[in-house]
């Protein structure tokens, strides 16, 4: 494989990864992190791959439970305690 060979299917390979990107927005309101080689989808907090489990039981999370976890203990802590907005 020469160059040219190898800079086009890199070509094809961006191009891929910039469509599923552009899906991951459209899909969760935001961008969603892709692991460029597994193409698992990623914590935007911790940037480890989200379980599979976790994807299925909450399409469109953009994050690990432990992460969202405590985002929402942190959350609840600036509004005293209370949960929701009441």
């Amino acid at each position: 494989m020469d160059d040219m060979e190898r800079a086009q299917e890199r070509a094809l390979f961006d191009t891929g990864l910039a469509v599923q990107r552009q899906v991951g927005r459209l899909r969760t309101g935001g961008p969603r992190l892709i692991d460029r080689v597994s193409g698992a989808v990623l914590c935007r907090a911790c940037e480890e791959p989200i379980p599979v489990d976790r994807l299925k039981a909450q399409p469109g999370c953009d994050q690990c439970a432990p992460c969202a976890r405590l985002e929402e203990q942190q959350q609840m802590a600036l509004r005293g305690g209370r949960r929701g907005w009441r």
